[in-house]
Order: structure tokens, then sequence, then C-alpha cells
């Protein structure tokens, strides 16, 4: 693994992309003989950042810990490699990137394994309609669906490459989810067309970040977005 890298976005492998939990980095270094003669000499082991919680060893003698991936740490290994000047100095880090309520961003995991979580559904409706879009660049429809799960196959699909890699680098579709439900008394639609109902052309957002695809919307509506600071869950420990 390269350093420093996010191990999590240097290959393909989804396994390794969304791994959240332990991973262990080691590797041995020379360390020069003035270093270890020189007790005068401090010798300093650094970590730019480890996100998020972060456990290190030196030749297998645990040295120190730090919680918190957004600041460097070092620890004082001079004398440790002293008494065993002739063996080569063994650096070990274990990393977790778990998040939780009390690390800084907050976050919890969600183990997105049923698959019935994850279609779309309606609450608080007698009767409702639902109408899934995939659109290309230029708008046109190149598959849909008015079910509220299953799978949108594309024909002759374009490819996203990056810049430079293709003819046509960074090409993205669009999904467009449409709902209509109806109560005992009107019929109405979901998201933006409702804020036009209003009359509206603006709202505040809470204090968690909303998605960019909901700022995006607002762009191509016109919808003024008034955006709160997303530092929500700091407080005294």
């Amino acid at each position: 693994m390269p350093v420093p890298a996010s191990y999590n976005d240097i290959t393909q492998d989804p396994t390794l992309r969304d791994f959240i939990g332990w991973v262990w980095y080691e590797r041995e270094v020379t360390v020069p003989a003035r270093w270890i003669t020189d007790e005068g000499i401090r010798v300093v082991l650094r970590v730019g950042s480890a996100h998020y919680y972060s456990v290190v060893w030196v030749n297998g003698v645990k040295v120190t810990e730090h919680e918190g991936g957004h600041l460097p740490f070092e620890a004082e290994i001079g004398t440790l490699l002293r008494k065993e000047p002739t063996i080569p100095c063994r650096i070990t880090i274990a990393v977790n990137n778990t998040l939780t309520l009390h690390t800084l961003p907050p976050g919890s995991i969600q183990y997105m394994n049923d698959s019935t979580r994850y279609s779309v559904s309606v609450q608080g409706a007698a009767s409702a309609t639902v109408k899934v879009t995939l659109m290309d660049t230029g708008g046109h429809c190149v598959a849909s669906s008015n079910e509220p799960s299953g799978v949108l196959k594309v024909a002759d699909v374009n490819l996203w490459w990056p810049y430079l890699m293709h003819e046509n680098p960074g090409y993205l579709y669009s999904l467009e989810v449409r709902l209509m439900a109806a109560d005992e008394r009107s019929t109405y639609e979901d998201d933006f067309n409702l804020i036009k109902w209003l009359g509206a052309n603006s709202f505040r957002t809470s204090h968690y970040p909303y998605a960019e695809e909901i700022l995006q919307m607002c762009d191509r509506h016109g919808i003024v977005v008034i955006d709160e600071s997303p530092g929500v869950g700091i407080k005294d420990m």
C-alpha cells in the first residue's frame, strides 16, 4: 500500500473499497547506525494521519495509540531501538476506520444486505404510482419501469471513463424517480413540485449535510439553498 493513501480507494475491488474495521500496515526500515550509538539523538516515529483509531508497535512492542483521523501523532522510540541495535526497525500499525457517534465526523454502520429495504416505497397514501426513468446526457430515456423494485437494463451502455482515456470521458446517466400519490382530498407529486406549488423558491437545510444530488436539483429548479453548518454531533465528551 502506498503512503500516503486512502487504502479504500486504491483498487476497484468492492470488498476493499467498502471495508470497515481493522487493517494492518507493517514494514521494516534500516535506522542509521549513528542514531543508535549517539544516545543524545532523539528518535521519533511520527504518523502524519491515520483514520480513525490507531495502535502502533515497534519490534513487537506497543509504543502508542491515537484516536482521531485528522492530526499527526508521534512516539519516542530511541530507547527501544537501542535495546536491540542489530535488528531492523519493524513498524506495525493497526488502523480502524469505523465511525461512531463519538468520532469526528460522527457516523454509524449500516449493513446493506437486505435488498428489500432499498427499493422505492410509498407511505401515507391510499394509492400511489411510481415511475423510474434512466436518462442519458441528452435527457433521452434509455430504460424505465413502473415497478417499485427490479432491474433496469440499458442496451449499448456508455461507460464512464477518466479524462484522457476515452474520446467521451466522464459520461453520466441521470435517474429520476417520479411519484404520484392520492389521498382523500387531492392528488399530488413529490419533491420540488410541492415547493413550486407552494410558491416557494428557497429552503434552509438542517445541520446534517444534504446529498449533493439535492443541491444539484435545487440548481436545476432555481431554488435557493440556505445551507447550515454540517458540524453536527460535536460536543464535549
